[in-house]
């Protein structure tokens, strides 16, 4: 990245929008779509970064919900990048850190980037938020409405 770094662009949570979610070379979708939609409530995506402003160590504490119980994930902001350069899996829109660094870290609570490709938004939505969740299966509906 070139010019100033921040995990989060302007004040507060006034950088965190939607359009900020750029997917690369990970099919991790799922995961990206559930951070979107939580990215509508900034101070969502916001209160799970224990480190809010970039730092010259490099080390960032995430909050993620694992297994049920709240966890404190630590990330450096060492990031796999594509021989062209620049991140190979997720990206943020400009010098934004935390999109990549909430990719790492829920990377991290399953092992791997690898481990985090096609699951299901269910589990990411849990994740992110603690809420529990239900899966409908719609297949089987009968559609006579």
């Amino acid at each position: 990245m070139k010019g100033e770094i921040n995990v989060f662009e302007g004040e507060d949570s006034e950088g965190i929008e939607p359009d900020d979610i750029l997917q690369g070379n990970l099919g991790d979708c799922y995961f990206l779509s559930s951070v979107s939609a939580l990215s509508e409530k900034p101070h969502l995506v916001k209160r799970l970064f224990l480190t809010r402003r970039f730092n010259t160590e490099g080390v960032y504490g995430i909050f993620l919900c694992d297994t049920g119980d709240w966890r404190l994930v630590i990330v450096d902001d060492y990031f796999p990048c594509t021989s062209h350069g620049g991140p190979a899996f997720s990206k943020g829109n400009g010098n934004e850190l935390w999109v990549l660094l909430l990719e790492k870290a829920y990377a991290k609570i399953y092992g791997s980037y690898a481990n985090i490709e096609s699951g299901q938004t269910l589990q990411a939505l849990r994740d992110l938020t603690g809420a529990p969740g239900e899966h409908l299966d719609t297949k089987n509906i009968n559609e006579t409405w």
